[in-house]
């Protein structure tokens, strides 16, 4: 019995292995590493674990899987959050890497969620195996976005944006449409080692792509989404204030030289220039509630006679009841406050503490997390004949924020942002990436200002147009070219979300009978 079980214990590490080994691959396909073939490959092992196996594992085994695979996905592609709980936030490091895990674990679970999946639902031919995994993943991904405010960063289908054909699928299905084509050409390579012969599936993954193809290059070819306005000479001004010395009163006047030099900068070489965007939070003081400061910027901008896009915080409410806001200002020269806007989706444990009255003790933990409360707008800033679709930082990942601003007539969408928290990592680069998306599936161009990098303009196929690089110090302009046309996926949203999980219902409820009928014969 004893080298029965060596043998057994040998087996189950193996598998735990290549189910950590995908999870690793899948995670090297996103930026800054951009394998992106990868993707298409990487969860094989995770895959043929446990569908060739399902009968011998046990339920506990089974998760235990799949929680390796989403428990070191997520730490490879999220290692980051590390530098931003303790370089930034101020946390010692022997809680800042416990909260890395808790979050890698917390997320991981999705991929139990997935594993379960894998070994109980039986495969048929009605509801083939090829056909309901990848709906339950996309559906697990929607999820992801939603449930505890929602964290849909690094999804499946952002290893995939440099390929420029496969993308624009997503102003139909967004970019879960692609997550569903990568997971079900990695159900079919696994199935294919277990000699799996599956010529509706191989046929379905060759229609899709040929299909994402013709449409891709269709798109490429058109430019039915952008209207016959004029467009605007933009200049994204990146001031490189590092993190540490934004905050300091000692470093504020040098903050608003620098965004001050820069802005004539641009104003100089470019005569014609049509709005100046500095990034969130690029005033480190209460714009408008300071006088002599808000003074200074409204002379910096009555300088450079150009209209100016800018992040500072906001206040709302009185005396104890006062409250912070992340605001966007549009301010004309003159100092007339065209239109503002409060960020209405804030970042969990940065700018607010959720659940306060079981987390109370987080604020002694993280002195830097913020009182600040949602803003309640539109998203949109009225400018000339155009809205300006607001998105502050975070709010990027989510696609039904810039989908929400296209609806409410948003003809350009201007990202500003401030990732200096994630230093020297992968996170500018995944975070450019996420915000490239958003530019597919609404059909907008995207000014992307940043902090320390990376700004970009982004054109509607998704293209990066040009970028500043990270921490560098810079202006940036751009032709940019309003769009009015509304995309399938900003008139309909998730739909495709809806048509996978309809497929999973229908498939459990197939299931359900077969196993009913069975039970009763």
């Amino acid at each position: 019995m004893a080298p029965e079980n060596r043998s057994f214990l040998s087996s189950l590490w193996g598998l735990f292995f290549a189910s950590a080994l995908s999870g690793v691959l899948v995670a090297l396909s996103f930026p800054s590493v951009s394998l992106w073939f990868l993707a298409w490959i990487g969860m094989v092992p995770f895959l043929y674990s446990i569908i060739a196996r399902k009968d011998m594992l046990t339920l506990k085994q089974t998760l235990c899987l799949g929680f390796a695979f989403g428990f070191f996905h997520f730490l490879v592609g999220l290692y980051w959050i590390n530098i931003v709980l303790e370089k930034y936030g101020g946390l010692p490091i022997w809680i800042s890497i416990p909260v890395l895990i808790l979050l890698c674990g917390y997320l991981a679970l999705y991929g139990v969620a997935f594993s379960i999946g894998l070994k109980f639902f039986p495969d048929n031919r009605a509801f083939p195996l090829w056909l309901f995994l990848p709906s339950l993943w996309v559906v697990l991904e929607w999820l992801r976005g939603k449930l505890l405010t929602g964290f849909p960063w690094n999804l499946l289908a952002y290893s995939q944006g440099d390929i420029i054909w496969l993308r624009q699928i997503a102003d139909v299905t967004g970019a879960y449409g692609v997550s569903w084509l990568v997971v079900l050409a990695n159900v079919l390579l696994a199935r294919a080692f277990m000699r799996r012969k599956d010529f509706i599936g191989w046929l379905c993954l060759a229609v899709a792509l040929l299909s994402t193809f013709w449409y891709g290059n269709k798109t490429l070819s058109s430019d039915f989404y952008c209207s016959k306005r004029d467009g605007f000479n933009v200049a994204i001004v990146q001031g490189n204030i590092d993190q540490a010395q934004k905050w300091d009163e000692a470093f504020r006047d040098s903050t608003i030289d620098i965004y001050r030099q820069l802005s004539l900068k641009a104003s100089q070489s470019n005569k014609s220039l049509d709005l100046i965007v500095w990034p969130e939070s690029a005033m480190p003081f209460f714009y408008g509630f300071v006088p002599n400061l808000t003074l200074r910027v409204d002379t910096i901008i009555q300088d450079v006679g150009v209209p100016v896009l800018f992040g500072s915080i906001g206040i709302t409410g009185f005396g104890k009841d006062a409250r912070f806001l992340n605001k966007a200002y549009l301010v004309e020269p003159g100092g007339f406050i065209v239109g503002d806007y409060a960020k209405e989706h804030l970042v969990p444990f940065g700018e607010y503490v959720p659940l306060q009255p079981f987390l109370f003790f987080v604020h002694k933990l993280v002195p830097t997390a913020g009182d600040f409360v949602p803003g309640q707008s539109p998203g949109v800033i009225s400018w000339k004949n155009e809205a300006l679709g607001m998105l502050i930082c975070y709010e990027a990942i989510f696609p039904e924020l810039a989908r929400s601003r296209v609806l409410n007539g948003a003809s350009l969408i201007v990202n500003i942002s401030n990732d200096a928290w994630f230093g020297r990592s992968s996170a500018p680069y995944q975070h450019l990436e996420i915000a490239r998306w958003r530019a597919v599936e609404t059909r907008r161009p995207i000014i992307r200002s940043t902090n320390t990098g990376i700004s970009a303009f982004i054109d509607p196929l998704g293209n990066i147009v040009s970028t500043l690089n990270l921490f560098e110090a810079g202006t940036l302009i751009g032709f940019v070219k309003p769009c009015l046309a509304q995309t399938f996926y900003v008139r309909h949203g998730d739909l495709f979300v809806v048509f996978c999980a309809l497929i999973i219902l229908l498939a459990s409820l197939y299931s359900w009978m077969k196993w009913r009928k069975g039970k009763n014969l």
